[in-house]
Order: C-alpha cells, then structure tokens, then sequence
C-alpha cells in the first residue's frame, strides 16, 4: 500500500516459469501423494524460447495440461510408465512452438535469409574494426605513458635530481 491507502500492482512472473542460461523452463512441483507414483518431486520441461511474454503464455498452457493430469491421476490408478506416458503427452506439440530463429517475414524467403546474413556479416565487421581500433589505442596510450621506476627519475619532494 502507498501513502494514499492505493495498493500497488506489481508485475510479478509467473509462478512456474524457470529461467537459465537465457532458456525458459517451465517447473511444477509434483503433489505429495503422487511423489511416489511419479517418481519425482518436480516436473520440469524446456519451454526452448528465450522472450518473457512467450514463455507465460506457454507456461500457462502447458501447466494447465500438467494440472489436469495431477487431477486424473489422483482419481484413477495407472502405472508408472503409463504415468511418465501422460507426462510426456502434456508436452505433446512443445517443440512446435520452440523459438525457431530467423523467421521470414514475407513469401521470398531465400532472399529475407541472404540480407540478414549480409547485415549480419556488415554488423560483425563493424563490430571487429571497434574493438581493432580500441586495441590500437590502448596500446599507444600504454606506449606514451612512463612506467615508474623506469626511464627519468621522478622528483618529488625531498628528492633532488
């Protein structure tokens, strides 16, 4: 709550999603009494995209199917490789959805692949010539600078040539 009595809205992520190595996961905890017939604490899948907004929505999506699952199998028995079956079949069209790079834009894509490979190549060389040219400038500012102790005496106080 603020001064004024007006509680604050915080954006907050989403309570399943994991993120490392710039890499969404999506991370449900499995529920006690199904520890055992799962045979794990955790279920946890690479949504494989690396942007925010389409890691909630995928971890909305594919944690409901998780959920549901939770539900059935706490009504019904099924083994444990029925089980990790289910599992995997709540994941089922993940990969369709993984980030999948490039993606062109129009109907001539051949031609969408070569300019980006051409800005890409022309950003790359800009990039070598920037750190070529601060290399060159740290080594001349390292060349005119004395080194103390080396060359002519320093004098300072106390101290007479």
């Amino acid at each position: 709550m603020t001064a004024t009595g007006v509680r604050r809205v915080t954006r907050k992520p989403s309570p399943h999603l994991l993120f490392r190595n710039g890499i969404y996961y999506l991370r449900v905890r499995v529920p006690v009494h199904l520890k055992a017939r799962i045979g794990a604490s955790e279920i946890r899948r690479s949504l494989a995209v690396h942007h925010p907004r389409t890691a909630q929505v995928l971890a909305a999506r594919y944690g409901a199917r998780v959920f549901e699952m939770f539900e059935m199998l706490s009504h019904q028995s099924a083994s444990k490789a029925e089980t990790r079956r289910l599992i995997e079949g709540c994941f089922a069209g993940l990969r369709d959805t993984a980030d999948l790079g490039f993606v062109p834009r129009t109907n001539q894509p051949d031609i969408e692949v070569e300019e980006q490979r051409d800005l890409s190549l022309g950003r790359i060389r800009a990039l070598e010539e920037q750190v070529g040219q601060h290399a060159t400038s740290s080594a001349r500012r390292l060349q005119r600078r004395p080194r103390p102790g080396r060359g002519a005496p320093r004098i300072g106080p106390g101290r007479l040539p």
